[in-house]
């Protein structure tokens, strides 16, 4: 069996979550292997700032010029539904796989990721 990973023109965008996609992990391989693909870079894997993981998945955003397809995974899937909220315009975005969302709202939350309650509500504005 053949795998098509020509992406058909999408870029795909890597949003990790917390303490970032080490080597091993499936977002570091599909980055790898997968042609057009880059992630965000944020100031602070291991301490997350809401404000700065939004930020830097704008400015990543910002800089692809061709439809993009997110893929993001824990405190990752958190970040596209803020950056979602409150972004004027999809901006490009194709769609979005959003893997195993972080639950920042339950009542035994790490400390490190309580700031990213409460999570939006809203439809994001492209297929997930």
């Amino acid at each position: 069996m053949t795998i098509d990973t020509t992406l058909g023109g999408y870029h795909c965008l890597i949003v990790p979550g917390w303490n970032g996609s080490e080597d091993d992990h499936w977002q570091s391989h599909w980055q790898s292997r997968l042609p057009h693909t880059s992630r965000i870079q944020v100031a602070s894997w291991s301490d997350p700032e809401l404000d700065d993981w939004v930020t830097a998945l704008d400015r990543a955003i910002r800089h692809i010029e061709t439809p993009i397809l997110l893929v993001a995974h824990s405190l990752g899937c958190i970040t596209v539904a803020h950056w979602a909220a409150q972004a004027q315009d999809d901006h490009g975005i194709a769609g979005a796989l959003l893997v195993a969302p972080a639950d920042v709202e339950r009542g035994s939350v790490r400390r490190e990721l309580s700031g990213f309650a409460p999570i939006p509500l809203q439809r994001l504005p492209f297929p997930s």
